[in-house]
């Protein structure tokens, strides 16, 4: 059984499209982020920034536009760790439920994972691991997404 390693960092960015105001509505979902965070006693703040590519490294959740998506916005962690990174990215979702964004087959979240400490031996493991069940990986995402060619 894998156990969570509560030491390792990781970071998400979460591409959101809203099916009417997009980016117009960027301000109060950063306010609902933060009015979440503090009804789970999260210290931890949002805001929106337009378009940008900044480091996001402290303990700031920032909202930027993202151009590829029609009324899109990414949605982007500070570092975050442990369980008390996992309440946040939890938090976040959840205000995104409630504002009437979506994640759907055009959008995703994905996560930065640190493996600066990873072993030649962890990281061909995973790279093995990922090879032997990129199959069954794939399903996991839109049949639209899928990359039919292989």
């Amino acid at each position: 059984m894998t156990t969570f390693n509560e030491n390792r960092t990781y970071g998400v960015e979460i591409e959101i499209e809203h099916p009417t105001n997009g980016s117009r509505g960027a301000n109060a979902l950063a306010t609902a982020i933060e009015i979440e965070f503090a009804t789970n006693r999260i210290d931890a703040t949002c805001t929106f920034e337009g378009y940008n590519h900044r480091d996001n490294a402290n303990n700031h959740w920032k909202i930027v536009t993202d151009a590829s998506l029609r009324n899109g916005l990414e949605v982007v962690s500070p570092i975050l760790k442990g369980l008390s990174g996992k309440a946040q990215i939890e938090a976040v979702l959840t205000a995104i439920k409630l504002h009437g964004y979506e994640v759907n087959y055009r959008t995703g979240l994905h996560v930065h994972h640190d493996a600066r400490n990873l072993t030649g031996y962890q990281i061909g493991a995973i790279i093995g691991t990922y090879t032997a069940f990129q199959d069954v990986i794939d399903y996991a995402v839109s049949p639209s997404r899928r990359d039919v060619s292989r």
